[in-house]
């Protein structure tokens, strides 16, 4: 039937968008696991570019799932026959496990990446914390003209702090998100 058409169809552009995002996922753990990612700056504007792709995917495609079991629940060529709203159920079923598998690989890739953060923030303030080279930085810092005060956070590093922190929001979001698929 063509109800059955239609739901076959959107359901195939979803498992697309599926796929789509799984690749991204793929290519944010590849980034994130080279040892030097966070030295990179081309490479952490591609990892955030990346995680807010995934997250806006993640959003859509929830939607898209919740929009499709509804469709067939509400149409009665889809919902009457047994076997048809079987099916239908299966579909949508098989799209939430797929999604949320890939909902729950994204979130390990950022608490990995948020691991590595505080990891590399803490071996950055043993560091400048230990005496020779901190008064050494202290002292380029001074004739860089870039010394204002003791403690002072350089663009890079209060960018992490940010990342740090919208990854902290965003993974309370997927482990929701999950928890409801």
């Amino acid at each position: 039937s063509s109800s059955m058409t239609e739901f076959l169809k959107a359901a195939a552009h979803i498992e697309k968008g599926i796929q789509v995002t799984k690749a991204r996922v793929e290519e944010m753990k590849a980034l994130n696991n080279r040892r030097s990612v966070f030295n990179d700056r081309e490479e952490e504007d591609k990892i955030a570019e990346l995680r807010h792709l995934v997250n806006k995917d993640f959003a859509a495609l929830g939607n898209d799932i919740e929009l499709l079991d509804q469709s067939a629940k509400n149409k009665p060529q889809l919902a009457q026959h047994k076997t048809t709203r079987s099916h239908t159920e299966a579909v949508v079923s098989g799209l939430k496990a797929t999604i949320a598998q890939a909902a729950k690989d994204f979130a390990e890739i950022l608490q990995k990446q948020n691991k590595r953060l505080q990891e590399e923030s803490s071996r950055r303030s043993r560091f400048e914390s230990s005496g020779s080279v901190g008064k050494l930085r202290m002292r380029r810092r001074a004739v860089d003209g870039f010394w204002t005060r003791k403690n002072q956070a350089t663009h890079s590093e209060q960018m992490r702090l940010q990342q740090l922190q919208q990854q902290e929001t965003e993974n309370k979001y997927l482990d929701r998100r999950a928890t409801a698929i």
